[in-house]
């Protein structure tokens, strides 16, 4: 396989085990991760094997919400949603670069 899909950490269990096993995973170059934390350290850590590493936000039911480009700048919100962040419970959008919930407004009649 040339490129990885899924969570962070299953990549490295995978890279960790075929380096154990004497087995060459060198294939791997690029990964798609989601549904966990990408940390900057284990980004790294994928760098330093070769591979580039990129996350993106999605659930089941709307699929890709936010997604990272090359330029590791952030992630970009997908143009067919409205995305906001808002203070929980009262629904007040957050100040730029503040935690908050994540609300997602689609346009797909389905939902």
């Amino acid at each position: 396989p040339t490129v990885y899909t899924g969570v962070p950490d299953y990549l490295k269990i995978l890279l960790d085990k075929a380096k154990e096993q004497g087995r060459n995973a060198s294939s791997i170059r690029k990964a798609l991760v989601s549904g966990g934390a990408l940390f900057p350290s284990l980004r790294a850590e994928y760098k330093q094997r070769g591979v580039s590493v990129f996350q993106c936000y999605a659930t089941a039911d709307l699929g890709v919400i936010a997604y990272e480009s090359e330029a590791l700048d952030g992630m970009i919100a997908d143009e067919g949603v409205i995305l906001e962040i808002v203070r929980p419970g009262s629904g007040d959008p957050v100040p730029d670069g503040e935690v908050g919930e994540v609300v997602v407004t689609s346009f797909n009649r389905d939902y």
